[in-house]
């Protein structure tokens, strides 16, 4: 079983070539080699120290990024602070979160628990949130694990047995109605206080989900001029956001909010640069084209059954997750520009003039004929790649020298962008990435993520089983029958094409000169909307089981019964680029 254990004293290079992966190819060796110089350079002060904020599950990367950092951690590249999971459902996520830190070997690391991390849950924009409810948190043996019912308690070994481990969550004496998990804001001031108290290194803050949680945190700082130049180090983001050049001439940042860390709480979001400017923090954005530039082959995580209890369940999750990246576009994407095309583009990373795309998004195909062709866009692996450290990035590739940054990526203000350049027209350039070598990124993200993965095997094996993961069953009972759905289906795309059309005659509306023209378009515009307003509360009638019931023409997003479309679109498949595991 390889060493997971962390020294936390001066470089031991025979040690650090003790941790490198046996079974590995001699490029794949070469990375783990290049970070040798760099480490024996290093001063204390240069290893980052790092708390993570994510709402895992939501997506499949936040686990990637997890997974990748846990390996920096091991090799003694960067230092894992804690973790505070967010977002709504924030406490399952907390508790599938403390699964993944034990079976990496950190669980000596706390898990807090974060914010609900959305703005308002009652706007129909939002509706778009549960869009993932399909597939997230149901692994029922990770969530039900006996460290997810007990406290965290600080001063835990970090090299423990798990033999050990579990012996210890089974006679450890916990205070009466003491709660698994602490908030975070508690957690990130312990932390905090640990560089006055303890003299750890300032904190760099990985955000790779909403920033309700920071900014919270920075509104209950406020009143302390100095605290966060005295205990952070770095903001590291997933989301992005834009320079803007005040009046004055300095530099002020708006959030991009047509990227979803963002958009779910735009008012955190805008708290959140504001006080990067604010209070003079060192901060970098990561952006999609940086991560689409990155991208890795479906594989990657479609085939991990064989890589110990977590990637049986990153396999298990990625399938389902770009099934309905697929089905959406396809039949009913949840936001207008979610089409066949951005489909192609985005999740398949198909060049417009491609015969592959053009093959796409001309008639639908079947899952099964896209599946060579998925791409693994891991928008936070990315920004974990960013929170490693500068002089890390270069000696492995990833980011280039400085003759080759942009400008605007040496600017004084200390706030880079990665993946968010803009061409002569202002539109996403993505060949300016920001000084990052995309496909660089990719194959170091990929070397060590596996490498990770490889050396907690057995280790994960030992706390949980992999052919002893359970993921919850298909509640067949409580979702609408096949036969129904497919009717409704053609409805729902009727309703598409109305809205579309009316978006387009509203418009058409505005432009028109007084006269019977405008008149006309009026009218037109209000057969429309009365014919979606029909459709959309009409009904019909279906026979389940022998009786008659009684459905929504147009049923709301969270009513689609994505798990048996899914079963349906790989029933007779083994899909051709990944393995045959369910």
């Amino acid at each position: 079983m390889a060493s997971l254990s962390v020294s936390d004293g001066p470089f031991n290079e025979q040690e650090f070539r003790s941790k490198i992966p046996k079974d590995i190819s001699p490029t794949d060796r070469c990375y783990y080699e290049k970070l040798i110089p760099v480490l024996k350079n290093r001063k204390p002060s240069d290893k980052p120290r790092i708390v993570i904020i994510t709402d895992i599950e939501q997506d499949y990367d936040d686990l990637m990024a997890i997974i990748f950092l846990s390996e920096m951690h091991r090799l003694g590249v960067v230092q894992l602070a804690g973790f505070i999971a967010n977002h709504q459902q924030a406490l399952r996520r907390a508790r599938f979160l403390r699964t993944i830190v034990y079976l990496l070997g950190l669980g000596h690391l706390e898990v807090a628990l974060g914010t609900a991390g959305v703005e308002k849950t009652d706007d129909p924009q939002y509706a778009r949130l549960t869009a993932s409810a399909y597939y997230e948190l149901k692994n029922e043996t990770f969530d039900q694990m006996i460290w997810n019912t007990k406290p965290h308690h600080p001063g835990q070994k970090p090299d423990r047995s798990p033999e050990q481990i579990l012996h210890d969550l089974k006679t450890q004496v916990d205070p009466p109605g003491a709660s698994p998990f602490r908030s975070g804001r508690e957690l990130l001031d312990d932390l905090a206080e640990q560089v006055d108290t303890e003299g750890k290194e300032p904190l760099t803050v990985l955000l790779i989900s909403s920033m309700q949680d920071i900014a919270e945190y920075f509104d209950a700082h406020k009143d302390e001029d100095t605290f966060f130049k005295q205990h952070f180090k770095k903001f590291v983001s997933q989301g992005g956001y834009y320079h803007v050049t005040a009046p004055d001439g300095t530099c002020t940042l708006e959030p991009n909010m047509d990227m979803n860390n963002n958009f779910v709480h735009k008012t955190a979001a805008k708290v959140y640069t504001d006080c990067l400017v604010k209070y003079n923090l060192p901060s970098d954005a990561w952006s999609r084209e940086a991560a689409k530039a990155a991208r890795l082959e479906g594989k990657t995580l479609g085939s991990l059954t064989d890589h110990g209890p977590i990637g049986t369940h990153l396999s298990w999750l990625y399938r389902r997750q770009e099934f309905k990246f697929y089905w959406d576009p396809y039949h009913a994407p949840y936001m207008p520009h979610l089409d066949p095309g951005w489909y192609a583009t985005t999740r398949l990373c198909l060049d417009p003039l491609s015969d592959e795309y053009a093959k796409f998004t001309k008639h639908v195909p079947e899952f099964q004929e896209v599946v060579p062709y998925s791409k693994v866009i891991a928008y936070d692996g990315c920004a974990a790649m960013g929170a490693v450290g500068d002089d890390v990035m270069l000696a492995l590739g990833v980011l280039r020298p400085a003759d080759e940054v942009p400008a605007y990526n040496k600017a004084p203000h200390r706030h880079r962008i990665f993946g968010r350049g803009l061409n002569d027209q202002g539109k996403p350039d993505s060949r300016d990435l920001g000084g990052i070598d995309g496909p660089r990124l990719a194959d170091v993200f990929q070397v060590f993520f596996y490498g990770a993965l490889r050396a907690t095997k057995d280790y994960a094996g030992k706390l949980i089983d992999p052919k002893a993961v359970r993921h919850r069953p298909v509640d067949r009972e409580t979702l609408t029958p096949l036969h129904v759905f497919d009717r409704q289906t053609i409805y729902i795309r009727d309703v598409k094409a109305m809205k579309a059309d009316l978006k387009k005659k509203a418009a058409e509306v505005k432009v028109a000169g007084e006269g019977p023209e405008k008149k006309r378009l009026e009218e037109e515009v209000q057969a429309l909307e009365a014919g979606i307003k029909e459709c959309e509360s009409a009904e019909l009638k279906a026979v389940v089981n022998g009786v008659e019931k009684t459905f929504p023409r147009v049923p709301d997003p969270k009513q689609y019964p994505y798990p048996l479309l899914y079963e349906r679109a790989v029933r007779h498949h083994e899909p051709p680029a990944w393995s045959a595991g369910e």
